[in-house]
């Protein structure tokens, strides 16, 4: 089990940072948690907050931001 939750993460996010960068590779990564909020509610019947729909568009809305960010400024 341990190989499943740490080596392959490892091996996958190592690829991901050769194939695209840190940069866009930190932001993609900094989605996990809200993924994971919305994995939970269609695979285990986890029901939201509304501060967790709030926080999860925040997280959302600020990767959009950055992301969008122009390259000169």
């Amino acid at each position: 089990m341990a190989i499943f939750s740490t080596a392959i993460p490892f091996f996958l996010l190592s690829a991901g940072i050769r194939m695209i960068g840190s940069g866009k590779t930190a932001l993609i990564g900094s989605l996990g948690p809200v993924t994971t909020l919305y994995l939970a509610h269609v695979f285990l019947g986890e029901s939201f907050a509304l501060q967790q729909i709030l926080g999860s568009m925040l997280v959302m809305a600020g990767v959009l931001a950055i992301s969008l960010k122009p390259r000169g400024a």
